[in-house]
């Protein structure tokens, strides 16, 4: 990876994807920064071969930087979780689709102090999001529940009080990929 990035300038890899023809390459992607901005954007302009500067989907403003970019559709929800425990819900479809890097929208309002910690984005129990708090290390998860949607832009509900923070990192999982007779397998 050095070769392709200069990390002593600051740069970091946020998110990784196999673009493999086999693989089940999502259309729509979505990114969330620190300070609670959201964008989406179509992954057919970042999968054409490109000169060696790369292709910019974000323009994150003075002191942010982008989080994490995952697989988003235009029916999911996306929950966001801060260190000061503050969780909002809201639809895939609230957050503007990008044709070009920019800022993105407010997915959720963050104080001075607080920071987006993580996000998810899915449709039911099997897409979630585990917080502990940062002394107790009491755990919270929390699912992509169509039930507790609200719209973009909020602080979202304070799951407790005066403590802080942190995600719990979910293990890398390999994606499948079709097999010769268009089912997933080892092909």
């Amino acid at each position: 990876a050095q070769k392709y990035f200069k990390f002593a300038d600051g740069e970091k890899i946020v998110s990784a994807m196999t673009l493999d023809p086999r693989a089940m390459v999502p259309p729509t992607l979505l990114a969330v920064t620190k300070d609670g901005y959201g964008l989406r954007f179509a992954m057919a302009a970042h999968t054409e071969i490109t000169t060696k500067a790369g292709r910019r989907y974000a323009k994150p403003g003075e002191g942010d930087e982008v989080l994490g970019v995952i697989a988003c559709n235009d029916g999911d929800i996306v929950v966001t979780a801060t260190r000061d425990g503050h969780v909002l819900y809201c639809k895939a479809d609230e957050i503007s689709k990008l044709e070009g890097p920019g800022r993105g929208v407010t997915v959720i309002k963050t104080g001075d102090d607080d920071a987006v910690i993580g996000f998810i984005a899915g449709r039911g129990k099997a897409d979630t999001m585990t917080i502990a708090a940062d002394k107790s290390g009491k755990e919270e998860v929390f699912t992509a529940d169509p039930k507790q949607v609200s719209s973009r832009g909020g602080k979202g509900t304070q799951v407790r009080k005066r403590t802080t923070f942190v995600l719990k990192e979910k293990p890398v999982t390999i994606q499948p990929l079709a097999n010769a007779e268009g089912g997933q397998g080892v092909n």
